[in-house]
């Protein structure tokens, strides 16, 4: 069984909701019923895991709608069929990381005085019980439980601090939405069609172009277990251009699932690849994106440096990217002034960078 975060919005997917939903309707009646629809499940603050069999086939799932600080445990459900597997608990065990990874500390859910099986299952992976919370009111036909999350220390360890005062530096997002969307759907089936038919090559290619477009539509923590699942693929051509899209990909999910000091290596490795195999449109795409790694990091310096790298190539090239990097110049200079006045009161105002991509 493999577990991952994707898009609820997958033919699969919905059949399995559908299924749950058919079970749930027959034990409730609609005003106690409080099941959240496709469009809600596809959020930005929702996390949506799936399970999937050695087939591929969509066999379990679970949601979590984050708040500030605490989230609620929705769509938990495991076919029949794969049932008996301990799946259940791997697939909230994987959401609650995913959670404590975003600053959830307590999680709650809303369940039903039929489904024993379920309440059981919460009761064994340290849930308990509580009184109504979020819009919820007192129901004989509603049961509330709530858990705290711990941070494991070896966890922790994983995810760099992140100052408040250095958010997300230019972060790209697409123009097109749905065209974004397309291609993800588009390359899914790529590296389908490749891994079926046992192409490592272009199971790398299409892994690094999938990584980097789930990254950009903020599925970062999917594109990471993606990448990771490729990782021997990768490692078996070692010095492919694909590779080297590879390593880039894969140091910016890290950065955006806030592990940068993680991201570091595979960075350098991208940088390495590109210098030997003379691909320079790639080696100042790296470095660009490494000096944003490094600007959120408030290490200005390096920062300049790798953007300012990524600028001269551009300019070689004559690559029309070169204003991306320029405006990036600019937006960490006024990031670093801004930080000065935050350590220097009598330093001039501090003045926000600008957005962009």
């Amino acid at each position: 069984m493999h577990i991952a975060l994707e898009s609820p919005d997958q033919p699969d997917v919905i059949a399995l909701i559908a299924e749950l939903d058919a079970y749930q309707d027959g034990l409730y009646p609609p005003e106690s019923r409080h099941a959240l629809d496709l469009a809600a499940l596809t959020r930005t603050n929702v996390l949506f895991a799936v399970a999937r069999d050695e087939a591929g086939r969509a066999v379990g799932c679970c949601a979590i709608v984050l708040g500030t600080g605490s989230g609620e445990l929705k769509r938990m459900f495991v076919s029949p069929s794969a049932r008996g597997q301990g799946l259940a608990q791997r697939l909230m065990a994987r959401l609650e990381a995913e959670a404590v990874a975003r600053g959830c500390r307590l999680l709650r859910l809303e369940s039903g005085p039929f489904q024993l099986e379920a309440l059981a299952l919460y009761a064994r992976c340290g849930y308990e019980r509580c009184g109504p919370f979020g819009g919820y009111v007192d129901d004989p036909l509603s049961v509330f439980m709530e858990k705290p999350l711990e941070v494991k220390a070896a966890e922790s360890s994983n995810v760099d601090a992140m100052n408040p005062a250095a958010p997300e530096f230019l972060r790209f997002t697409a123009p097109d939405a749905e065209a974004h969307a397309r291609n993800i759907s588009m390359l899914r089936e790529k590296l389908e069609q490749a891994l079926l038919a046992g192409d490592t090559l272009a199971t790398v290619d299409h892994a690094a172009d999938l990584g980097g477009l789930l990254t950009t539509a903020r599925q970062e923590f999917e594109a990471v277990d993606l990448l990771r699942a490729h990782l021997g693929a990768a490692e078996a051509h070692p010095h492919a251009q694909a590779t080297a899209w590879y390593w880039n990909a894969y140091a910016t999910a890290l950065q955006y699932t806030g592990r940068r000091s993680a991201a570091e290596p595979c960075f350098a490795k991208a940088l390495d690849l590109c210098a030997a195999g003379g691909w320079l449109r790639l080696q100042a795409m790296v470095l660009h994106h490494w000096g944003r790694s490094l600007a959120e990091q408030q290490r200005f310096d390096e920062a300049e440096a790798r953007i300012g790298e990524a600028l001269a190539l551009r300019v070689e090239l004559q690559d029309p990217r070169q204003a991306g990097s320029r405006r990036a110049l600019e937006a960490l200079a006024e990031l670093r002034a801004g930080q000065a006045a935050v350590v220097s009161p009598d330093a001039a105002p501090t003045v926000q960078p600008s957005g962009g991509s």
